[in-house]
């Protein structure tokens, strides 16, 4: 969060991933120390004395430094964020899983420390932390492996209750995922521009929401009412 805060340290990525997800992504064996969680970040080379002695003044040290597209890991840095960061880990167990949970910039750290206590050790956190509508926040969750449905919601409840909103990535419709609101603004341009329905079908259902068991109720990047 201190290095989000900082502006003079121009960056693009912060991603977190608790012990051991870092040994989940293959193409990172031999970079992350044995028990060591791992922050991937992209930080402009003129804010990068600034970031090392931000670093050290949190008890951690840097393990790689490389000009962007240079790096030994066999992908680029972005492809171990976000989903991508998921897709990595899924590698090494395909039943790994999560949800894009937005944490509240109010208390965020106090929400996030209280969903990993509850979570417990065997469901490590995985989270990126950005500026949304002037405010840091952190969206994640911790990584499970799945069990089933009611496992899932379970999950999501407790996000809720630590006043985390859940966007639902489980599922392919965009007004069913909830980060972005269908407008009927948005039902017009796409009527007009695809009034045939052919371009990615079923991806947008402009009359209604297709049901799912899970009780996530979306959240968006741009503040409403």
């Amino acid at each position: 969060m201190r290095l989000c805060h900082e502006l003079a340290i121009t960056k693009k990525v912060i991603s977190l991933q608790e012990w051991p997800l870092p040994h989940y992504m293959r193409d990172l064996h031999g970079v992350i120390p044995e028990n060591c969680s791992m922050a991937n970040c992209y930080i402009a080379e003129a804010g990068m004395g600034a970031f090392a002695d931000l670093v050290t003044e949190h008890g951690g040290r840097i393990v790689a430094d490389n000009v962007s597209g240079e790096s030994p890991f066999g992908a680029p840095l972005f492809e171990f964020a976000y989903g991508h960061g998921m897709r990595q880990i899924q590698k090494t167990n395909p039943k790994f899983t999560g949800f894009q949970g937005i944490f509240p910039a109010d208390g965020t750290i106090e929400a996030i420390t209280a969903v990993r206590a509850a979570a417990g050790p065997q469901q490590p956190m995985r989270l990126e932390v950005f500026w949304s509508e002037g405010r840091v926040v952190a969206m994640g969750s911790p990584v499970i492996t799945y069990e089933s449905e009611a496992q899932m919601a379970n999950m999501v409840k407790l996000l809720q209750s630590h006043g985390a909103g859940v966007a639902n990535s489980h599922t392919t419709g965009v007004r069913e995922v909830g980060i972005k609101r269908i407008t009927p603004r948005d039902a017009v341009f796409k009527r007009e521009m695809d009034p045939y329905g052919l371009l990615n079908p079923g991806k947008l259902n402009l009359d209604a929401a297709v049901h799912t068991n899970l009780p996530t109720s979306g959240w968006s990047f741009r503040k409403t009412g």
